[in-house]
């Protein structure tokens, strides 16, 4: 989601109260994602991108608070947060427009690859590619 590797760990006695809590934490980030998707053109960050110079955009408190956290750290940081065009992310989990930093062809199938990397390893318990870093 949001093209990041989200990784739950529950313990306890209770096998349906853990399932309750594990369910309740991806429909949290499920919320995040349908807020902040850049690849879905309805997010509230995607109207955000598309309208705010033109006109007020409504958002969620959530939206509003983490645009506003975004600003101060840009402003703390002359702007040093972030970098235009890096490449971030997981490399075992990273579409390859991503890893190979073609921004304009990244889209809604790289956040389907992402999720297809993060079911790999539910399912098999390892990452889908593994390489030698060295």
């Amino acid at each position: 989601m949001l093209g990041t590797f989200v990784e739950i760990e529950a313990g306890g006695a209770n096998e349906a109260e853990l399932g309750c809590a594990v369910d309740a934490a991806f429909r949290a980030i499920g919320r995040v994602e349908s807020l902040m998707s850049v690849h879905d053109p309805e997010s509230e960050l995607s109207r955000v991108n598309e309208g705010a110079a033109i006109h007020p955009v409504k958002v969620s408190a959530e939206t509003f608070e983490v645009l506003r956290r975004g600003l101060e750290l840009s402003r703390d940081s002359d702007g040093a947060f972030t970098q235009a065009g890096a490449v971030l992310g997981t490399p075992a989990f990273m579409p390859p427009e991503q890893a190979l930093g073609a921004i304009n062809k990244i889209d809604l199938r790289s956040d389907v690859f992402g999720l297809g990397a993060i079911l790999a390893v539910i399912l098999t318990g390892k990452p889908p590619f593994a390489a030698n870093t060295t």
